[in-house]
């Protein structure tokens, strides 16, 4: 029997088309059309399909209709806990979905919110037949592999996890907010995460209970995008998936919207050490009518640079540290939210003050038809950029999905952007001053769903599929050219969406400030966008909103950059108000002494986050106080340096770096190399700047004089653990090989020390290594935030595991082969976006690497053998050369940190 009965009938192809000029570009914006198939098997699983053969690239991407609104008092966090649960196992593959995932070069991720649970893997086209047969076998038999003990393992995590985000500042902003807004009984009135005293208590049974009802067939919406056979992906859905059972029939709740009858305040202290003032309220369901213009309004609000709020809480006076609005879109009731961080030396009630007489001039004025375009415009775009990604969170496949679950129709694309050109500022107006007016209501149909039952299909499942074949992958190729003036440009077309990421390099980054005065490059760089003598930030922030376009500024220890993503046919002024931001820096003070002081509060939120705190004290141990990587990770520099900056530091710091030979432009998108060079001599032909000067890095001094250091954060619910050491610069010849190595060792999620302490132990939400690699230098750094009582035990642990890579555990075997073919087969996600592309093009060109780094990148990992492995483990990843920095309370872990006996250990004051 065949299930597929149910076709919705016709291949549908939504056509972008109808869009062209939408973003104020001079030039016709043609749209690419996105086409896409969608059945529905006789067990009620919606299936989408869409093609797309641009990269050697597949999506899967399935969303089952639960989250945490599907719970009960008594019950809650079991959304969150089957998010962790799907991957432990199922009967036919009952071992660890994210180690087979990995082993084949793929990336998998999960998450819950309050109306959904997504899970999606993005991997090589010869592997789609093993993900959906993964998928269909957790979808059909998770329950049978779901021991006591694995289910432990996982409470254990989401305590791990909640407790993680319970020790961050702000933590319990969103438990405190759901409260006032929503009555108890309501499914928003709770944290998605969970409850952990309730989560504790769960039996098996409530867990196998809610998993039957929920993560079925028929509460399911499956997606397939990316390089695959349309023919082949459907034999392969029908087999898996159609002759899982569907659950039964359930009551659906379709809308809940409370209705505020006066202000409900709260307040509640928490380790910050800035105040935060946030308002939020009821609004119109996800897609609903109206829902549009609160997104609209959250742009002109503080969607924006130019935008009101962060114009007059911001520019103007330096009131505030951060503003965020937006409208929170959800299935049975959306809430619009404003949040405020105050800048230091202001307060909560001047800052409300000004706040209330915003909203009161947003209810008498409205809005202006201007503002109302320039929200449309980058609304739109921003759905525009969402079409580069064909998987994981946000891209297409979870788009269409996403389409599907809420609207029932995955060709809603077009739709989407024509509610935003639909709302007008008269409209807009409306909901602003009259929405708090809006009844509540509660409706509720019940209609027949028809008879579901499940197909005939019945295949092997014990047996794991193996690879289909997969074609060679060649990354994209460099075209290069210079400007008589030395300026570099470097080109890779992607001709898919007409979007181009323009990348403007400064090949100087925190490295090159002066020893006394940190922080100079990274506001310099800053400062590039917020305004000069004759164009302010408003007015530079209007001109790209107009445009459709993004820019953003931003530094790191070897460059400074400026990065533009546009919609082609606005290009040439885009490159042209660059070139005005680059070349005719002449900051104004004002904007100055705005800048500096973000940057003293930045500086004061840094102080109170236990892991910049971390990090910053094991740059200092291991580079020596003053080196240029002692600078925080931030770029935030130092109080008494920001204290010494004025205008004329940015301004000679320009002058000296900003100069066409000690700068290159990136260009990749929908641009031949021609078209560029073209724009660059335009506007840069005439650009002039004295010869390259070089500053060598001084002397690296370690000031370790001890391997343990506990920076005492009393009644601190966790631990964090953060150890390093210098490392391999990014051009060593041995980096490959040396990421390699620490994949296995700490690299990705199936990695040897985030198993011990994560799934085996339950001590930690999770714990990593990376290798962070400068021009000149790098850092090896190992994280895990661990629970109090057991934070001697794990740092034993992470300091054994990391003795035995390079002794009785070495690396070699299966373990070496699969993770090699991760890191090859995942390689091409490198190039999925204009913006992942040129950033990696970026890395190359600050770290002096060759142009044919993508290319010979294959052939490093393939050869680093296991003698290879053990060699750079004995050398360079050496246990003894690792400063270990302990954020905790130290009078709870005293004993058991001094008994293990590691060395010396020096305690300092949080």
């Amino acid at each position: 029997m065949n299930s597929i009965v149910r076709v919705v009938p016709m291949m549908l192809v939504v056509s972008l088309l109808a869009f062209s000029g939408s973003f104020g570009a001079d030039e016709k914006t043609d749209l690419p059309e996105l086409s896409f198939e969608k059945y529905e098997l006789t067990n009620g699983l919606q299936v989408i399909l869409h093609r797309d053969e641009s990269l050697p690239n597949v999506a899967v991407n399935i969303w089952y209709h639960v989250g945490s609104r599907n719970e009960r008092p008594g019950l809650r966090g079991l959304a969150h806990l089957f998010e962790h649960m799907m991957f432990k196992g199922s009967a036919h593959h009952d071992k660890d979905t994210l180690l087979t995932l990995q082993g084949i070069g793929a990336h998998a991720n999960g998450m819950t919110d309050k109306d959904r649970t997504v899970y999606w893997e993005l991997l090589p086209p010869d592997q789609l037949e093993l993900a959906l047969w993964l998928e269909a076998d957790r979808m059909g038999f998770l329950l049978e592999a779901m021991t006591q003990e694995k289910l432990d393992n996982q409470l254990a995590v989401v305590q791990n996890e909640l407790l993680q985000k319970a020790n961050k500042p702000y933590a319990r902003q969103d438990e405190l907010l759901l409260k006032l807004l929503f009555p108890p009984e309501h499914p928003y009135s709770w944290v998605v995460g969970g409850v952990p005293s309730e989560l504790i208590l769960a039996t098996r049974k409530d867990v196998a209970d809610f998993f039957e009802k929920f993560y079925v067939p028929n509460n399911a919406s499956l997606c397939v995008a990316g390089n695959f056979d349309l023919e082949q992906a459907r034999g392969w859905i029908e087999e898996y998936f159609g002759g899982l059972p569907p659950g039964p029939p359930r009551e659906k709740l379709t809308s809940w919207v409370p209705v505020l009858s006066s202000e409900r305040r709260a307040m509640a202290e928490d380790a910050v050490e800035l105040p935060r003032l946030i308002m939020s309220w009821h609004t119109p369901a996800r897609f609903r009518p109206l829902d549009a213009e609160f997104d609209v309004l959250a742009n002109i609000l503080g969607g924006r640079k130019s935008s009101r709020l962060r114009q007059v809480l911001i520019n103007d006076e330096g009131f505030a540290q951060d503003v965020r609005v937006r409208q929170r879109s959800r299935e049975l009731g959306s809430t619009f939210e404003i949040e405020v961080t105050v800048a230091p030396g202001r307060n909560l009630a001047e800052v409300e003050g000004i706040l209330d007489g915003e909203l009161r001039r947003l209810m008498d004025d409205g809005v202006s038809d201007d503002e109302v375009k320039i929200a449309a415009n980058m609304l739109e775009a921003d759905l525009l950029r969402r079409l580069e990604r064909i998987g994981g969170f946000g891209g297409r496949a979870s788009l269409l999905n996403h389409y599907n679950v809420f609207l029932g129709d995955p060709g809603f694309l077009a739709s989407d952007f024509r509610r935003f050109r639909e709302v007008t500022a008269k409209s807009a107006h409306e909901v602003a001053r009259d929405y708090l007016g809006f009844d509540q209501r509660a409706v509720l149909h019940i209609v027949p769903r028809g008879s579901l039952v499940a197909g005939d299909s019945a295949p092997d499942r014990s047996v794991q599929p193996t690879s289909s074949g997969q074609d060679p992958f060649f990354p994209p190729q460099i075209q290069t050219a210079t400007l008589e003036n030395g300026l570099r440009l470097f080109v890779v077309e992607r001709h898919n969406l007409p979007l181009v990421e323009v990348h403007f390099n400064i090949l100087s980054g925190w490295s090159a400030d002066t020893p006394d005065k940190p922080g100079t490059c990274s506001m310099t760089a800053e400062m590039l966008t917020e305004g000069m003598l004759k164009r302010s930030a408003g007015q530079i922030t209007t001109e790209l909103d107009r445009m459709g376009a993004r820019l953003k500024s931003s530094s790191n220890f070897d460059a400074s950059l400026l990065r533009l993503n546009i919609p082609k046919g606005n290009l040439a002024k885009g490159i042209d108000l660059v070139g005005d931001l680059v070349m005719k820096a002449d900051f104004r003070r004002e904007e100055f002494q705005r800048i500096r002081q973000d940057y003293q509060g930045r500086l004061k939120m840094e102080a109170v986050r236990p892991r910049d705190r971390a990090v910053k004290e094991l740059q200092t141990r291991i580079f020596g106080s003053g080196h240029p990587y002692a600078q925080p990770f931030t770029g935030s520099g130092t109080e008494d340096a920001l204290a010494r900056l004025g205008v004329e530091d940015l301004l000679e710091f320009h002058d000296l770096w900003y100069r066409p030979d000690n700068a290159a432009v990136v260009f990749v998108g929908d641009i031949t190399l021609e078209e560029a060079r073209s724009a660059l001599q335009k506007t840069f032909g005439s650009w002039r700047g004295s010869a390259s000067i070089v500053l060598p890095l001084p002397e690296i001094l370690p000031t370790a004089d001890c391997r343990i250091v506990v920076l005492d954060r009393p009644g601190s619910p966790q631990s964090l653990i953060v150890g390093g050491f210098t490392g391999l610069h990014r051009a060593h010849p041995d980096r490959r090989a040396f990421q390699l190595l620490n994949q296995a060792f700490g690299g990705n999620f199936s990695s040897r020390i985030n198993r011990n302490l994560r799934s085996e132990k339950g001590y930690s939400y999770g714990a990593k290594s990376r290798l962070v690699s400068f021009r000149e230098a790098g850092i090896f750094l190992v994280e895990a935030s661990v629970q109090l009582e057991h934070t001697a035990e794990s740092l034993a642990e992470l300091w054994r595991e990391m003795e035995e890579i390079g002794s009785t555990r070495l690396l070699g075997g299966e373990e070496l082969e699969n993770t090699r073919t991760a890191m090859i087969d995942g390689f091409p996600r490198q190039f999925e976006t204009l913006e992942r592309i040129a950033t990696s093009l970026d890395r190359i060109l600050a770290c002096g690497m060759p142009l044919d780094d993508w290319q010979t990148a294959r052939d490093l990992i393939s050869s680093s053998d296991s003698a290879k492995m053990e060699k750079l483990a004995k050398s360079g990843l050496d246990v003894n050369k690792v400063v270990w920095i302990i954020v905790g309370d130290w009078e709870e872990m005293k004993q058991d940190l001094v008994g293990l006996n590691l060395g010396k250990v020096e305690v300092m004051e949080f």
